[in-house]
């Protein structure tokens, strides 16, 4: 898949990568242009977001010149279904669980007319 700059393919592209597509991205500013960089980063694959028109370019005729490259991207992501993060779902679901029971704890804990609370939702990176 050869994403755009300007607006990445954001579920598509993720069940592109699920189906074990191989991407290229450019590296974006914005929140609507940087999703295919942050879902290939978090499969390791963050080689394959160019920092340039140019590097762009150029991986695309690289990757389209190298069959064999082309391959081993769609094994790694197909071998990347049963172990990685970004394709844990059932994780994700538990994640967000544990936020909303976590939210639902500092609304009750916290007074009606007392400050708003925030809750950090990010974990640590491992």
């Amino acid at each position: 898949m050869v994403d755009n700059r300007w607006y990445n393919a954001h579920t598509t592209g993720a069940d592109s990568l699920w189906a074990g597509v191989p991407a290229v991205a450019l590296q974006g500013r914005g929140l609507a242009s940087r999703a295919s960089g942050s879902f290939l980063a978090a499969l390791g694959l963050g080689y394959t977001v160019a920092p340039s028109w140019k590097a762009y370019e150029d991986l695309i005729c690289s990757l389209a010149s190298t069959p064999e490259r082309l391959q081993l991207l769609r094994r790694r992501l197909l071998d990347a279904r049963s172990d990685a993060p970004f394709f844990d779902l059932e994780g994700l679901a538990r994640a967000q669980e544990r936020l909303v029971h976590g939210m639902w704890r500092a609304h009750e804990a916290s007074p009606a007319s007392g400050p708003k609370m925030h809750i950090i939702a990010a974990r640590a990176r491992t």
